[in-house]
């Protein structure tokens, strides 16, 4: 399937992808306002940092927390990402084209888990260079770190985008399942598997947000290890079966 190149297509075709085109029939905003307000997010999450930073209210560690804190929300979003790459076949009326296109319904959905995933690495990258550069420069001028104490800071931060994007796979495979029953004959249970996940979620990553950078490694996912490198094997694993549980939702579960 990977080596395939019409898969690749399909994950091109995924990737230009415009979205709900209702919504944006119904609310022709111009992308420009988006790029806009994404800009006007980031300078007040900066300016608020900063002025804290400055006026010493909040301590070194609690600083570069919330540098990092921009990520915290991504395994949720990953969660919705995921459900809404189902959802818009269903909104846009192209459900019947894709799922009658000759190509089985494990490359259907693949195609929009490698999707969500580059463009998730394409996000903690971006993530992760703000977070660097911006949080050198806060450490070096208001705390005067010295270089090896702003690299420990920057390997946990590290440590915990490897960590959300090596579990991110599960949370992506459990989130197309999810969009899949909806549409499906198992849509009742579709509330109990959004309870499921989130809540699943939340355990997964709880307490990483506020001991990242401090010793207190009382979050389940804090240390990189062998046996958390294996969890992720499993979970890559456990993501592979429910994508397969998923097409087999698309082929004997769902009615055009």
């Amino acid at each position: 399937m990977i080596a395939s190149p019409i898969f690749w297509k399909l994950v091109l075709h995924e990737l230009r992808a415009k979205g709900n085109w209702r919504k944006q029939k119904r609310v022709p905003v111009h992308k420009g306002w988006w790029y806009a307000y994404f800009l006007f997010v980031v300078a007040v999450i900066v300016g608020v940092v900063t002025y804290f930073a400055i006026q010493k209210k909040i301590n070194q560690e609690d600083t570069l927390n919330f540098i990092f804190g921009v990520s915290f929300s991504l395994p949720y979003m990953v969660f919705v990402f995921g459900n809404r790459s189902i959802g818009k076949e269903w909104d846009n009326d192209t459900n019947g084209w894709w799922l009658t296109l000759p190509y089985p319904r494990i490359w259907l959905i693949s195609a929009k888990f490698v999707t969500l995933l580059i463009q998730l690495v394409g996000v903690v990258l971006v993530i992760m260079a703000f977070a660097i550069l911006y949080g050198t420069l806060i450490a070096q001028m208001l705390y005067g770190m010295s270089f090896s104490d702003l690299m420990n800071t920057m390997q946990a931060g590290l440590k915990w985008m490897v960590m959300l994007v090596g579990f991110s796979p599960l949370i992506l495979a459990v989130s197309l399942f999810t969009a899949n029953a909806r549409y499906s004959s198992l849509r009742p249970a579709t509330a109990m598997l959004w309870v499921i996940s989130m809540t699943s979620i939340s355990f997964l990553y709880q307490g990483s947000a506020s001991n990242i950078f401090t010793d207190k490694q009382s979050a389940f996912v804090y240390t990189l290890n062998w046996n958390m490198l294996l969890y992720m094997a499993i979970s890559w694993v456990a993501a592979y079966l429910i994508n397969r549980a998923s097409a087999y939702v698309l082929e004997k579960k769902v009615s055009l």
